[in-house]
């Protein structure tokens, strides 16, 4: 039985080889990357690291003003769907901050109603408020460790202060040692389990009951 475990919680570390994380070259920064679609870890100067997933954070050049994050969109007729993106200052025809109902991990949410009648609402570490004042720079929610801990995150980081940049990507090598790791502890699962068939009703057996 110990053997079966062994077999089954191996199986499931090697899920995560199929990805892998790599840097980013200073001409893959200056062309916009990353991209929004993909997972990024920024390592800091000062020794920091931020974890942000895809399409939690936004890279500007310039001024801008936008609210940008993730949380419920109703729309004038109440219908209630997931949101996920940038909403354009003009496009606000109000901004409040109010008290969580039913978010015991955050203490307010950001209430955006629209000009159209839509109400968008995102919780606290969900979003960023972008203003023209802020200028240039990364703009993010994720996690973020210093000294050891890790901490929700949402701000702006500035470009000069982003040592390096790492994107998760599609490893090939992984996937295939992955595959056939994966197909040997099943071989051996399947070789514990009859084993364990065996042992357990003294040897060869059958559904007596069910022959003719």
């Amino acid at each position: 039985m110990k053997t079966l475990i062994s077999v089954v919680l191996s199986a499931a570390l090697l899920l995560q080889g199929c990805f892998t994380y790599s840097q980013l070259t200073q001409e893959e920064r200056e062309n916009m990357r990353p991209r929004a679609d993909e997972d990024i870890w920024l390592f800091l100067r000062d020794g920091s690291t931020i974890k942000a997933n895809e399409y939690r954070f936004i890279r500007t050049e310039d001024s801008s003003d936008f609210v940008f994050g993730r949380g419920k969109i109703s729309d004038a007729s109440g219908n209630t769907t997931e949101f996920s993106g940038q909403l354009n200052r003009i496009d606000i025809d109000s901004m409040t901050m109010q008290q969580a109902v039913g978010y015991p991990l955050n203490d307010s949410i950001l209430v955006c109603r629209l000009k159209t009648g839509a109400t968008i609402w995102m919780c606290g570490g969900q979003f960023v408020v972008v203003t023209p004042g802020q200028g240039a720079g990364f703009y993010c929610f994720g996690r973020k460790q210093s000294s050891g801990d890790w901490k929700p995150y949402s701000g702006k980081i500035d470009e000069a202060s982003i040592e390096k940049i790492e994107v998760k990507k599609f490893s090939v090598v992984g996937t295939v040692l992955e595959v056939a790791l994966v197909g040997s502890a099943f071989a051996l699962m399947a070789a514990s389990l009859e084993n364990f068939g065996s042992s357990s009703f003294g040897g060869s057996w059958s559904w007596g009951w069910f022959d003719n």
